[in-house]
């Protein structure tokens, strides 16, 4: 029978084996979702013609391209999808309408935030570009927050519940139209 001072020599002489939860690859080499990305655009997917480019105009070339590829490297690496991804592009309010039917089921509550000038003005018209659409808004749901060097701010205003995707397009036509305003979310 060993003591528990043998025993703990003998944990300690021996030698240690690491344990990589990933494969190691060379710093030179590239990662396995950009090397098989000529694989990414097949002949047989659904979208693609048989030149392997997207069908469909202009507008919609561009997200369906990017939406395709995103899904295929996340296949690749064995991932799964487990959350929704918005593409911002300058697609026709149709096709918003579009996948606003298939993803939305109305009254929801949604938030609207603005980013723009760090003044109080730009703070009460971000309150009544969405005010002017669905009615007043408690104060407990408006929240801001000023940038590092409080050049910026950002006004979040919700959640306020949506009874249409007409209600979301104006108050996106009202954030528009808000003096300063450089970035709308």
């Amino acid at each position: 029978m060993l003591s528990s001072t043998s025993r703990s020599w003998n944990t300690a002489n021996k030698k240690r084996e690491t344990l990589w939860c990933r494969p190691r690859r060379p710093l030179h080499s590239s990662p396995s979702c950009i090397s098989d990305g000529d694989n990414l655009l097949r002949n047989d997917s659904p979208g693609y013609d048989k030149a392997g480019k997207p069908e469909g105009d202009a507008s919609s070339t561009i997200s369906s391209a990017m939406h395709f590829n995103l899904t295929e490297v996340a296949k690749l690496q064995g991932r799964g999808s487990n959350r929704t991804n918005l593409f911002l592009v300058n697609d026709s309010e149709e096709s918003w309408r579009r996948l606003d039917k298939k993803v939305n089921k109305y009254p929801i509550q949604r938030s609207f935030t603005g980013i723009g000038p760090g003044d109080p003005e730009f703070r009460k018209s971000i309150l009544q570009a969405v005010e002017s659409v669905v009615g007043p808004v408690h104060v407990e749901c408006m929240s801001q927050r000023a940038s590092s060097k409080g050049a910026y701010l950002s006004v979040t205003v919700g959640p306020v519940w949506i009874e249409s995707c007409d209600q979301v397009i104006q108050i996106y036509g009202n954030l528009k139209e808000v003096s300063g305003i450089k970035w709308i979310i």
